[in-house]
């Protein structure tokens, strides 16, 4: 049987259709609200939190682990208070941008 998720732990994506793979880590699991991991040089985090009746998901995609991926470019921040990739949603509405 295999080991329960932890943070430290492997990760193998493999893609079906070409066959090829490539590995990542666990970087936090703590059910039922986060799992983070690393896959190549990004940093994924998946954050689940309580809201009213409902659930607030948060999905944050950190390219390059923070670093600048270009020569030149600025490393990746976080966005300003009060802004998100996605705006409020509301079951049956469509998904709007900021």
């Amino acid at each position: 049987m295999p080991e329960p998720p932890a943070a430290g732990a492997r990760l193998v994506f493999t893609f079906t259709e070409t066959g090829d793979s490539s590995e990542g880590e666990i970087l936090v699991y703590d059910p039922p609200s986060v799992f983070e991991f690393a896959w190549n040089s990004d940093v994924f985090r998946i954050e689940v939190t309580p809201a009213g009746e409902g659930s607030h998901l948060e999905f944050t995609h950190t390219l390059n682990r923070g670093e600048s991926a270009i020569d030149g470019w600025p490393p990746a921040a976080t966005p300003p208070a009060g802004t998100s990739a996605l705006t409020r949603w509301t079951p049956g509405s469509p998904i709007q941008g900021p």
